[in-house]
């Protein structure tokens, strides 16, 4: 990809995020008012992601899960999800 390609790829990305932002901001404050309604602790979660050139960023996510939940794990490490687990009354990214 030339430069200029990638320069003007860059700006419609900023462009389009910003304008999603814009457009979406409502929900996601009413997203974080229902977490924050339904449970106790923080509406969003944060963690730390590796990113391009395995360079560190901090990743921003609505809260899903309850806090100070007990950390059980099945007999070979792996974390133990139940078939109802109340942690997944919303959707997910697999985090």
């Amino acid at each position: 990809m030339k430069t200029y390609q990638r320069i003007i790829k860059r700006l419609i990305d900023i462009f389009l995020s910003l304008l999603a932002l814009f457009l979406f901001w409502p929900l996601f404050l009413l997203i974080a008012l229902l977490v924050k309604l339904d449970s106790k602790g923080p509406a969003l979660f944060r963690q730390t992601c590796v990113g391009k050139d395995s360079k560190p960023f901090t990743c921003y996510k609505s809260r899903t899960m309850y806090v100070n939940a007990p950390d059980i794990r099945n007999p070979d490490g792996s974390a133990f999800k139940a078939k109802n687990d109340p942690g997944d009354r919303f959707l997910c990214e697999g985090i």
